[in-house]
């Protein structure tokens, strides 16, 4: 069962996206910076300037402030310019501003921030808004945005002339302390042998393409209270190419705490989000408990901190006397857009090509992440995703709430969807099984289509379970067909499945389609069964013959399943583990189970990871499922996410539960037998990033195609 079409919605998504210009006079993303820039006062001392003409003022006034006693000298090391105390002051409509350009060559820069404010004025308190704070940005491309108490140690691999600027909106002493640790003043230093030429040899980089933004995350925490700066990389994907040097990239949106309570009235030694010292074991949960941030499905941020001081009472609650404590807050989604993740334009040159399959270094120190390769450049091509959902009136009327989920999901990325009514092409019309003739229609709208399309087909009777997380993890495969085992069931689906826009893949789905006219007397489950023939032909596995007869020779009913699944087994033994199968010049996939974007909701228990596995739920027959379960107001497109989502962690165990439970669908332990280690379930569905394994990587499978030809 299928669904229905509508044009692509050319609309931009909800999510809030910022403009900014880069040096060059390309317009990209620029950070909401309201108002003219001002003038900075200042007044005092000189900067030290033994490392020679590292950096200059780029306007007039940052030159005074450069030049003035505001910034006070502090202790140098070798290669380090260190200046503190630190003061940009704007106005209700004027930004401060500090412009630096460095010289003397490439090098490395470490710059160390702090921001801090004396007073508590309607700008202060914008800091925590999306729009407002101190930015930071590197040729006009935004690196980071502080708030007020924040912390930041960002490391930049420049070149001569490279522009760093500081502008803020924060009424005042914004940037308290800005450390330059400098790698190519003096010469000698071995951070001075980083091959930053590797800042430009990353090559092109692509639409769907996961990267890394090349600066720190900073923490909305203070430094004394939660150890400093964390050094982050912040993960994001390539979008959309906007030209040669610019693309938009979908990044996190800095999450905001659910409250804003303050100071002493806010402690409550009994809650679980709540750390404290206490005198003896008076606590009411225990002696020096520890907050458990787990419980914060989108982070925890610490709003109140009261450090020990030589043993001096700090609190007394129902008798208990506390010398610390500390307090913390959920955080939650940005409530202006209802989503954790926004879209920024900026030049690729910034961003880190990374590999799907690889873990990211969440904590790498300021150097390595200075040195890490660039793209450079983007490769304009006409990389797309639609997704595509046949069905007729009938069905669309039926799956009404399901499909306006799609709907949300796909503007939410801004995929193109198509609903296809099933007639539109003679040639498919002789196929009188709807479902075979479902792949003859989609193969023959791809061949109208450009290249480079990347195609997901999805049945009509699943919901869109998750709007922040997109198709693109999956539509960067080099994969021409994608498809995936089913929950608890021994079958490959047939109902939700990708392809790209290739002859490989149109050749894919017409030779599905006939097997239609193959049919046996029993029950073969329509195109379901006929995938499984599809796929052991075309990746030229062994036992061909052998379950194509068995398939032949189905004659039982539906009442009884029995030859049915034995047929079924006979493929699946033979293809062994999810794995990329390379034949013929192309490449079929078969996804592990719970490892695709979809999988079926029930088993799913209605529930999605946050930042990994399945977005979409099948099998989700009740359209009253969407609107009480699944969306607030599926209308506003607005998730129900207290339901349904839950941390990756959570979504792990219960997924390695599920696989512990059903031995005859997974391997079992952690050295387990029949796939390789690293797709072990208990290994891999704790991270729910289970991988298919490599065309040729253990265990291999018989094939009727020599190793050399097989591909």
């Amino acid at each position: 069962e299928e669904g229905h079409g509508q044009e692509q919605q050319e609309e931009e998504g909800q999510e809030e996206e910022a403009a900014v210009h880069d040096q060059s006079g390309h317009t990209a993303a620029e950070p909401a910076l309201r108002g003219s820039h001002k003038s900075i006062s200042s007044k005092g001392n000189a900067l030290p300037s033994d490392c020679g003409p590292f950096f200059e003022a780029a306007d007039e006034a940052s030159k005074r402030l450069l030049s003035s006693a505001t910034w006070h000298a502090a202790s140098k090391t070798d290669g380090q310019t260190a200046v503190g105390f630190g003061r940009l002051e704007a106005g209700s409509s004027a930004p401060g501003r500090l412009a630096i350009v460095f010289k003397g060559g490439r090098g490395v820069a470490r710059l160390r921030l702090r921001t801090n404010s004396s007073s508590s004025s309607s700008l202060d308190q914008a800091a925590g808004t999306h729009e407002s704070g101190v930015w930071l940005t590197l040729n006009g491309a935004p690196m980071t945005r502080l708030g007020v108490g924040h912390h930041c140690s960002i490391a930049i691999a420049y070149q001569p002339d490279d522009l760093f600027e500081i502008r803020s909106e924060l009424s005042s002493s914004v940037v308290d302390g800005l450390d330059v640790l400098h790698h190519d003043c003096k010469g000698g230093s071995p951070e001075q042998q980083l091959s930053l030429a590797n800042r430009d040899r990353a090559g092109l980089c692509h639409n769907f393409q996961r990267v890394r933004l090349p600066w720190t995350h900073c923490e909305d925490v203070p430094h004394a209270t939660a150890g400093g700066h964390a050094n982050r990389w912040i993960e994001g994907r390539l979008s959309k190419i906007i030209n040669k040097t610019h693309a938009k990239v979908q990044v996190p949106v800095p999450a905001t705490p659910t409250t804003h309570a303050t100071d002493a009235d806010v402690f409550d030694p009994t809650s679980p989000l709540v750390s404290y010292q206490d005198e003896g074991v008076c606590g009411p949960r225990g002696d020096d408990a520890k907050a458990k941030l787990d419980t914060c499905l989108h982070g925890a941020q610490l709003l109140v901190n009261v450090p020990m001081d030589n043993y001096k009472i700090a609190a007394t609650v129902n008798g208990c006397n506390f010398f610390s404590y500390e307090v913390y807050v959920c955080l939650e989604p940005t409530p202006t857009s209802g989503s954790r993740m926004t879209r920024v334009t900026m030049p690729v040159s910034l961003l880190a090509p990374f590999d799907d399959e690889a873990n990211i270094e969440r904590k790498a120190s300021s150097l390595r992440a200075a040195r890490v390769a660039r793209c450079s450049g983007a490769l304009q091509d006409d990389r797309r995703i639609a997704i595509i959902l046949l069905g007729d009136m009938r069905f669309q009327a039926k799956y009404k709430n399901q499909i306006q989920s799609l709907h949300c999901f796909a503007d939410r990325h801004e995929y193109d969807f198509i609903i296809l009514v099933g007639n539109e092409y003679p040639k498919c019309m002789p196929l009188g099984d709807y479902f075979f003739r479902k792949h003859c229609v989609v193969a023959q709208w791809l061949a109208t289509q450009s290249e480079g399309l990347v195609a997901a087909i999805i049945d009509a009777d699943v919901v869109a379970a998750s709007l922040d997380r997109g198709l693109e993890l999956w539509a960067n495969r080099a994969s021409d067909v994608q498809l995936y085992m089913r929950c608890l069931l021994p079958e490959v689906m047939a109902g939700n499945y990708m392809v790209r826009n290739t002859r490989y893949a149109r050749g894919f789905l017409h030779r599905w389609s006939r097997y239609f006219y193959e049919k046996p007397p029993g029950f073969s489950s329509s195109d379901n069964g006929a995938i499984h023939l599809v796929v052991q032909e075309y990746v030229q596995a062994a036992n061909f013959d052998k379950c194509k007869a068995m398939y032949k020779g189905l004659t039982k009913g539906v009442t009884n399943l029995t030859e049915y699944f034995d047929f079924v087994k006979c493929v699946t033994d033979s293809l062994g583990p999810g794995r990329d199968w390379h034949s013929n010049g192309g490449i079929v996939t078969v996804w592990p189970r719970f490892s695709f974007w979809a999988a079926d909701g029930v088993y799913m228990s209605k529930k999605v990871s946050v930042s990994a596995g399945p977005m979409i739920h099948h099998g989700i027959k009740d359209g009253l499922d969407v609107t009480n379960h699944y969306y607030k107001n599926l209308n506003a497109c607005s998730l129900n996410e207290a339901n349904v989502l839950r941390p990756n962690k959570e979504i792990g165990r219960m997924l390695v539960n599920t696989a512990v439970g059903y031995k005859e669908y997974f391997p079992q332990g952690e050295h387990c037998n029949g796939t390789a280690l690293r797709q072990c379930p208990v290994r891999c569905l704790r991270n729910v990033a289970c991988w298919p394994l490599e065309d040729q990587e253990p265990p291999l499978m018989k094939r009727t195609c020599s190793r050399e030809t097989c591909g």
